[in-house]
């Protein structure tokens, strides 16, 4: 991930208002969405679902940002959030205290809270 006095715009992927893609969306870096997408959508790093952006289909990633329209299953690693402007319709997959909805958002289907990774600890002696 590049920190903030990195950035470089070449860091992100951006998908216009005007553009509608059809099939499997795979970003290394962060990815934008502003117009359409119709299938999957996975991430290694940060993605947003802006408040003109549509998803049909399902998402995968790590840190998730949904503040447009999702329909379809979210499966989440790390963190999700969905902004006041957000609409989720499918099965949500979040680890337990990462998800956060603000209010207005709309959630329906249902939301599956999954255990926290344990770190290994190690046996006391």
């Amino acid at each position: 991930m590049s920190s903030p006095s990195n950035f470089n715009e070449k860091d992100v992927g951006f998908i216009g208002e005007d553009l509608i893609l059809e099939g499997t969306v795979h970003s290394r870096n962060k990815l934008v969405i502003h117009g359409t997408i119709k299938g999957e959508i996975s991430g290694d790093d940060e993605i947003t679902i802006g408040k003109s952006g549509k998803v049909v289909g399902s998402i995968s990633g790590g840190l998730v940002t949904v503040a447009g329209n999702v329909d379809g299953d979210v499966n989440i690693e790390d963190h999700l959030e969905i902004a006041p402007t957000g609409n989720v319709q499918g099965e949500i997959h979040v680890p337990a205290g990462k998800l956060i909805i603000h209010e207005g958002a709309e959630i329906s289907g249902q939301c599956h809270i999954l255990p926290s990774a344990k770190k290994d600890i190690p046996p006391k002696n």
